[in-house]
């Protein structure tokens, strides 16, 4: 009996001091969770290392969060004193812009050492025209965590900034086609196929890709009843947007095109032309825009597989390829069939050897 009154008592002892360190845990992870009401909807929390901002009341629209709390504009914001210790920031679903000021002291931080912000996750509707000084986190390895697509996706990326896509936006600022088809973007060839230059009214979504595409083919199907003068503008030289320093993308267009000519005005485009004699852009297989080593090697590696039967390509979409055979046959003329063996290589090495050395 006593024996096993004893093995009661142990028993009864480890789940009693169980219990108490459960409960010490609890409490320590309580202890650190520090929030606050700021403004006149929004609620502020820290957890560990993660600061996260919601909206008080779901119901009320909270555009952005001010740059202070109803007292003068000289006060700092009630997390402010806990941002050394802050890695991760949070924006909830409601919550759709910051004040600048509000970021200001959090960019001065991290500019002088006291501050390392790692992540910054947002909503698909964040817009982030108020948090452009976000590309300053760059410097310190900060990532921006949010929906691909999604105007946060597109303000990183036109400020150069470290991206990670979370998911796919459920609402993308970033369309993948038009409405009515008059064009859409193939992301892993960086192109922008178009279907049509009569149509005005889709142009500034296109245009919102710029930087992003490096090339734009225009079909065979193209029809246009006027000038393509907003498709010129918006979309080749990105007229409307941010990305002024980054290089025009190239023009791919057939012989029939018939504005090929008010193309060429632009002096920022670069246009090729199937079947043109002596383009410039000739020996550009893999279609970069770069007349290099890595042209040879892919002729090379296309003749190896041709010559073992193996159905080959350059760029993985059709009608591209035919923009690709023609740039990598060196030596074809008008109207025959595209052949593509090791002399084509050499040629391009040729090319790419006087370049180097400054010859013409």
């Amino acid at each position: 009996m006593n024996k096993v009154m004893r093995r009661i008592l142990i028993i009864s002892t480890v789940l009693i001091c169980n219990s108490i360190i459960l409960s010490n845990s609890a409490n320590a992870e309580n202890s650190s969770l520090i929030s606050g009401s700021y403004g006149d909807n929004f609620i502020w929390t820290i957890s560990g290392d993660t600061l996260t901002f919601t909206v008080e009341n779901p119901d009320t629209i909270a555009y952005a969060i001010p740059l202070t709390d109803g007292g003068t504009d000289d006060a700092p914001t009630p997390w402010n004193s806990y941002l050394t210790e802050i890695h991760h920031i949070v924006f909830g679903d409601k919550i759709y812009s910051v004040e600048p000021d509000v970021t200001d002291e959090i960019i001065s931080g991290a500019e002088n050492g006291t501050i390392n912000i790692e992540t910054i996750t947002c909503s698909d509707d964040f817009v982030w025209d108020s948090f452009a000084l976000w590309m300053k986190f760059r410097t310190n390895g900060g990532t921006l965590i949010a929906p691909k697509y999604s105007q946060s996706d597109y303000f990183a990326f036109r400020n150069n900034v470290d991206f990670k896509a979370n998911g796919i936006a459920d609402t993308p600022y970033l369309k993948l086609s038009s409405d009515d088809n008059a064009w859409n973007y193939i992301e892993d060839l960086d192109l922008l196929k178009v279907y049509s230059t009569d149509n005005d009214s889709q142009w500034g979504h296109a245009s919102r890709w710029y930087g992003r595409y490096k090339r734009i083919l225009v079909t065979e199907s193209v029809i246009v009843t006027e000038e393509p003068v907003q498709f010129d503008v918006t979309v080749v030289s990105g007229g409307v947007n941010y990305h002024m320093l980054l290089d025009s993308p190239i023009v791919y267009c057939y012989p029939e095109y018939e504005y090929i000519d008010y193309l060429r005005e632009f002096d920022d485009v670069n246009l090729i032309v199937l079947g043109e004699e002596n383009s410039p852009f000739k020996g550009d297989a893999n279609l970069d825009g770069i007349i290099d080593i890595s042209d040879a090697t892919a002729v090379l590696q296309f003749y190896a597989e041709t010559t073992v039967g193996l159905d080959t390509s350059f760029v993985n979409d059709a009608e591209l390829n035919q923009f690709a055979y023609y740039l990598a046959d060196t030596s074809g003329t008008i109207g025959e069939e595209y052949k593509i063996d090791i002399s084509d290589a050499t040629a391009i090495l040729d090319k790419y050897a006087k370049k180097a050395s400054g010859l013409e």
